[in-house]
């Protein structure tokens, strides 16, 4: 668990803004540290979890200039929890939308967990502006990672993967992926707010912390990621009254970089 001692003191965005992504989206960004520093962008996981004020804490804000925003469908962007383009391709491009709006020529860009994926697209796609990469909890998207969170992490975590996979009838656990989905994009609320509610001391939407993953375009799956325990949000900060059940589809989630 993080601890607030390891990291530089709270501040305050120096200036934020909303920027027009297309006819749907609106994205969140906010600036913070030193106006003429070094530029470094802040990318948050999930993928749907939304930055937080302690993620600025992450830098020295006397050396850089912090730039920090919220992924399309994730914390202040709006609509919240929109899964209508919304993929990689459409989150590298507003990155480099931001970029050009800010006046950047290239920064550093941080990422940890769906953070780190989505820096290592950008790098990929925009290497030019791409000063340098920082990640940590990389994940690749690939087959075998997926499989692993679905059921590998059992082995780990036997628990709460018990209450995160028998919350489904036993007929639908071989494809625990797309009874997910099924459950989080219900408009019923009886049938999505039921992932709230705690099953033998585990609440199987946040035990899980259930983002939207896709094999291929027109199926699009789910899978859990342990993106921040309850402890874990003491420390990173509440925001707000975000949904816990954000879903940022992943479409053509497989990268190959």
């Amino acid at each position: 668990m993080m601890d607030h001692r390891d990291l530089f003191p709270p501040i305050d965005p120096y200036r934020t803004g909303s920027l027009r992504l297309d006819a749907r989206h609106t994205m969140y960004w906010e600036q913070s540290g030193n106006p003429r520093g070094t530029p470094v962008l802040f990318l948050h996981g999930g993928p749907g979890a939304g930055a937080t004020a302690v993620h600025r804490r992450f830098f020295d804000p006397g050396y850089w200039r912090i730039v920090i925003f919220d992924q399309r469908g994730a914390g202040r962007s709006t609509p919240l929890g929109e899964v209508t383009d919304n993929t990689p391709s459409h989150l590298v491009t507003d990155i480099e939308h931001l970029r050009t709006t800010l006046g950047i020529e290239s920064w550093l860009v941080f990422g940890g967990s769906w953070g780190s994926t989505l820096a290592l697209d950008y790098a990929a796609t925009y290497p030019s502006h791409c000063a340098g990469l920082i990640l940590r909890g990389i994940f690749l998207c690939r087959r075998e990672e997926i499989e692993w969170f679905l059921y590998g992490v059992r082995k780990v975590f036997p628990e709460a993967w018990r209450a995160f996979s028998e919350f489904l009838p036993e007929c639908e656990r071989r494809d625990i992926l797309a009874a997910y989905y099924r459950r989080l994009l219900d408009p019923d609320p009886r049938i999505h707010e039921a992932l709230r509610k705690p099953r033998d001391g585990h609440v199987p939407g946040r035990v899980a912390k259930l983002a939207v993953l896709a094999g291929r375009a027109d199926e699009p799956l789910i899978l859990p990621i342990p993106e921040h325990t309850r402890s874990d949000a003491d420390v990173l900060g509440d925001p707000g009254d975000r949904h816990e059940l954000v879903l940022v589809p992943l479409l053509a989630a497989t990268f190959s970089i």
